[in-house]
Order: C-alpha cells, then structure tokens, then sequence
C-alpha cells in the first residue's frame, strides 16, 4: 500500500537533496497502475521547475526472459506500460538489467530498447551468482548513459 502522505515524501526528499535526483525504484508498484502516483511526481516537479524526481524500472531482455527472470508473466508488458505513461507525463526514467545466464545474449537488446524508450540510464547490476528476486540484489553496479553515439562504440 502507498503512504497517503507520498507527495509531502517526496517534496521532502527533493528539498532536502537539492541538485541530486531522488529517484522512485519499486518495480512492484506497477506504475502502469498508479497513474495517481506519476501525476503527484508530475506536479511535485513542475513546482520544483524541474523534473528531478524520476523513476527506475528492470528490463531484463526480451518479454519471455524478462518474465521468467522475475517470476511474473506480464511484468515485461507492463513496465512497457508504465514507461508510456511516464513518457505521457515528461517524466523522467532509468532503466536497469541484471546480466545472467538467461538473458546475457540480450545485453545490446536491451540497450537498444533503453535508447528507443528514451531511458536517461541504463543500469546494468552484476550480480556473483545468478540469484535474482524481482528487483532485489546485492550487486556491483555499472551506469551507462543512455547516450545514441554510446552505441556505436558496441558494434
């Protein structure tokens, strides 16, 4: 359940960390659904005059992996749906992945679809066994900016 009292959270955390950017990372909270939710981060940053509060969802390869990776079918759908419906807001987002056996041949998949999405970074936490529990790791974590002439430097 959402506190009542997430929009005075938030406006809290924004105030409190000045430039840095406070950033919304609960996979579980289907954003697809809680469009109520991305409308109070929407005002929260138009009164900022920014758009500091974004939010970060996993991609972890293609929808059929993405789903096996966190034991949920439809997980990858709707964090489709919840970034469209960031996009629709302006919000800002970071996607993240979590290499292992199951999708490390999607790595470059999923940076093209961070690129495509408009994700402002991808995330990529490794983990030192392939032990994954739907957002949940102790990781070593490695940022790219989702920067287009980045790519190129892949292939």
């Amino acid at each position: 359940m959402l506190s009542p009292y997430i929009s005075w959270i938030l406006q809290q955390l924004a105030e409190r960390m000045g430039d840095e950017m406070p950033i919304i990372t609960i996979d579980t909270m289907m954003v697809n659904q809680r469009e109520d939710v991305v409308q109070q981060v929407w005002r929260l940053n138009k009164d900022l005059g920014d758009n500091r509060i974004q939010f970060y969802l996993s991609i972890h390869g293609s929808p059929e992996i993405h789903d096996k990776i966190v034991g949920y079918k439809g997980h990858f759908k709707e964090q489709i749906e919840g970034i469209k419906l960031l996009k629709r807001y302006g919000i800002n987002f970071s996607l993240g992945i979590v290499p292992t056996k199951e999708n490390f041949n999607q790595l470059d998949t999923v940076l093209i679809l961070a690129l495509y999405l408009g994700a402002g970074l991808l995330v990529f936490s490794f983990i030192g066994s392939i032990i994954h529990h739907a957002g949940h790791h102790c990781a070593k974590v490695v940022h790219f900016k989702a920067d287009p002439e980045f790519i190129f430097l892949l292939f």
